[in-house]
């Protein structure tokens, strides 16, 4: 439930922030109309680039749920070890990077349930083992 209201808001902001995109453009135009150097508006960029990390680490979150939702409530015998554990190391390896660009308490949650869920990984892929 919270991850749609979080998705929600951040594609409110990420609206916003194109508006702010086209004013800026808008605004360096009508600078150099003038013979005025055009700014460059690092804010913009820092917060257009910080909302695309909010951006990928929801989904990383979203994409965890799914899987760890299928590994835990789904048909064992349906599931391939190897992908299983591939897919593990991909969110783990993500919400590792995440957490050295972002490092916040999300990423901090996030990093721990993939922990606590790695002991886990051999006894899912053993039950789903058609042997």
């Amino acid at each position: 439930p919270e991850t749609s209201v979080v998705k929600r808001e951040l594609a409110a902001m990420r609206h916003r922030l194109e508006q702010y995109a086209t004013l800026a453009q808008t605004y360096a135009g009508y600078k150099e109309l003038f013979g005025f150097h055009a700014d460059d508006f690092p804010q913009l960029k820092k917060a257009t680039d910080q909302l695309r990390l909010v951006d990928k680490l929801w989904a990383c979150i979203a994409e965890w749920h799914a899987a760890y939702s299928a590994w835990m409530c789904g048909d064992l015998t349906k599931l391939d070890a190897e992908d299983v554990d591939r897919k593990m190391q991909l969110l783990q390896a993500d919400a590792f990077s995440l957490n050295r660009k972002i490092n916040s308490p999300v990423t901090e949650k996030l990093m721990l349930a993939i922990d606590e869920f790695k002991p886990v990984l051999p006894l899912v892929a053993d039950l789903g083992n058609p042997a």
